[in-house]
C-alpha cells in the first residue's frame, strides 16, 4: 500500500445494533492519495469488512492534511448505506472538515472546534507550472464549495467568503452555519501550545500553517491526572532492551472490551493516567514496564523521565511522576536527572558562598 493508514475501522462494542466505528485521529495521509488507487480502495475494504451494519461512528481530532484522501474518504462515506453519526473529538480542520460533511448527524462538545479553507500547494516550476497549479487549486476549491454548500446549504458567496477567510468555528457557530448538528456537553480535552505548535489528545497541529489561529483555551486547559500504582516492583535487568508498548502488546482485545480491573492493570505500566480507569489507551502516558511481566524496565524509566517536560501534564502533575519516577531510579541505584540538576546549583551556591566568605 502507497500511503500508510491514518484510519481504524473497528466493529462497536455495544451488541445492541450493529454499528461499526471509523477512527480518524492525526493528519490525513502522509503522502498525497492523487493518481493513488490503492489506499482508497484498502479504505473501502476496511469499511466492507465491517459488515452489514446499520450505523457507522466517525470519530474524527485532525488537523486535515490531503485534499485528495479527504475527498475520496467523503465519497466513499456519503454512498455507505449506514448511518452515518460524525463526532468531533476535539478538532476537525482543513480536510477533516471535508469528510466530516459526510454525517447525516454531526455532533460536537461544545468545547471543540471546526475550521474550512482554501486548498494551497507548495509548489516550484515556471510561470507555467505555477498557472496550472492555480487552475487545479480553483477546480479543487469548486469542489469544496460544492460539499459544503450542500450540507449546509449556506449560499456559494458565503461559502467562498469562509474559505477565503480561513473560517474557524466553535460548535455553537458550526450548529448555527448548518456545519454541524448538535452540541453535546463539553468532553475532557487535553490541549496546549508550545511555541508554533498545538496538542490537542495527543494530535499535533502545526500552526504555522494557519492564517487566523484561534485561542486553543475554550477547548480546555491540560486537566490533571493520576499516577497509578506500578503494577510490579520486580526490576528487569538492567541492559534489558525497551520499546514503547502498544496496546497490542498487553491484550488482543480493543480497549472498549476490556474490564475495568483489566484497565486498571495495564495502566500500571506507566507513569500518568488522565483518569482512572482510563477512557482510552491513549490516556496512558510514559511507559516504562515489561507488558509481558511487569517488570520495571531501567532504560523505559529513563526515557519517560527525558520524555517528561515534552508530555502534555498539568503542572500539578509533574511532581507526582517524578516521584513516581524516582522510586525506580533508586531502586535501580541512580539519581533522577532533576535532583542531579537541583544538587548542582546547591553545590554551586555552596562554592559562591564561601568565595565570597574569603572575600571577606
Amino acid at each position: 500500500m502507497k500511503n500508510k493508514p491514518f484510519w481504524q475501522c473497528r466493529l462497536a462494542a455495544d451488541t445492541g445494533k450493529k454499528a461499526g466505528e471509523l477512527l480518524i485521529y492525526g493528519p490525513i495521509g502522509d503522502q498525497t492519495w492523487f493518481g493513488d488507487e490503492v489506499s482508497p480502495k484498502q479504505f473501502r475494504e476496511d469499511l466492507q469488512a465491517l459488515g452489514d451494519i446499520e450505523e457507522l461512528r466517525v470519530y474524527i481530532n485532525s488537523p486535515g492534511g490531503d485534499f485528495f484522501a479527504g475527498n475520496a474518504i467523503y465519497s466513499i462515506l456519503k454512498r455507505h448505506g449506514a448511518l452515518k453519526v460524525v463526532y468531533v473529538d476535539g478538532l476537525a480542520a482543513s480536510a477533516a472538515s471535508l469528510i466530516a460533511m459526510a454525517g447525516d448527524l454531526i455532533i460536537m462538545p461544545s468545547n471543540a472546534l471546526m475550521m474550512i479553507h482554501n486548498p494551497w500547494a507548495v509548489v516550484t516550476g515556471d510561470a507555467n507550472v505555477l498557472r496550472k497549479v492555480a487552475d487545479d487549486l480553483d477546480l479543487i476549491r469548486e469542489s469544496m464549495i460544492a460539499v459544503y454548500s450542500g450540507r449546509t446549504k449556506q449560499p456559494r458567496d458565503k461559502i467562498i467568503s469562509m474559505l477565503d477567510a480561513e473560517t474557524w468555528m466553535t460548535a455553537k457557530e458550526a450548529v448555527d452555519l448548518g456545519f454541524a448538528d448538535e452540541i453535546e456537553e463539553a468532553k475532557k480535552v487535553a490541549a496546549s501550545v508550545n511555541g508554533t505548535k498545538a496538542v490537542i489528545n495527543g494530535i499535533e497541529v502545526d500552526l504555522t500553517k494557519y492564517r487566523n489561529v484561534p485561542d486553543f483555551g475554550q477547548l480546555a486547559a491540560v486537566r490533571a491526572g493520576v499516577s497509578p500504582e506500578d503494577v510490579s516492583d520486580k526490576l528487569a535487568p538492567e541492559d534489558t532492551s525497551w520499546e514503547a508498548p502498544d496496546l497490542e502488546d498487553f491484550t488482543d482485545k480493543s480497549w472498549d472490551e476490556l474490564s475495568d480491573a483489566e484497565k486498571r492493570r495495564i495502566a500500571g505500566h506507566y507513569a500518568w493516567a488522565r483518569t482512572m480507569p482510563p477512557e482510552t489507551f491513549g490516556d496512558l502516558k510514559l511507559p516504562h514496564h515489561r507488558p509481558s511481566d511487569g517488570a520495571v524496565v531501567w532504560r523505559g524509566v529513563a526515557n519517560a523521565a527525558a520524555r517528561l517536560d515534552q508530555t502534555d501534564l498539568a503542572a500539578e502533575d509533574v511532581p507526582k511522576v517524578r516521584r513516581h519516577l524516582a522510586r525506580h531510579y533508586r531502586q535501580f541505584e541512580r539519581t533522577p536527572p532533576w535532583e542531579d540538576a537541583l544538587g548542582n546549583k546547591l553545590r554551586l551556591l555552596s562554592l559562591e558562598l564561601e568565595l565570597l566568605s574569603h572575600g571577606g
